[in-house]
């Protein structure tokens, strides 16, 4: 077992595919320090990749939990 320490640490609701999208919403606009227009339409795959780009851009080390998330439904 690591004992490494994450800087910063981030939930989202991956239970469903729209649950997972309402989260990285979220979590992008808190990056962003501003929200996510309502009417923003975003792929899923750009969603999830500029989340990825963001956290990867802040200092120290982050953790990401997709929580409810099944293994077959996860995309690799």
């Amino acid at each position: 077992m690591s004992t490494a320490s994450t800087d910063d640490t981030a939930w989202a609701d991956a239970s469903t595919a729209a649950s997972l999208m309402a989260s990285l919403r979220r979590l992008w606009g808190h990056l962003h320090r501003q929200p996510l227009q309502p009417s923003a339409t975003l792929n899923a795959d750009y969603l999830q990749e500029q989340v990825h780009e963001l956290l990867g851009a802040l200092p120290g080390r982050w953790l990401l939990v997709l929580d409810d998330a099944f293994a077959d439904t996860v995309k690799r």
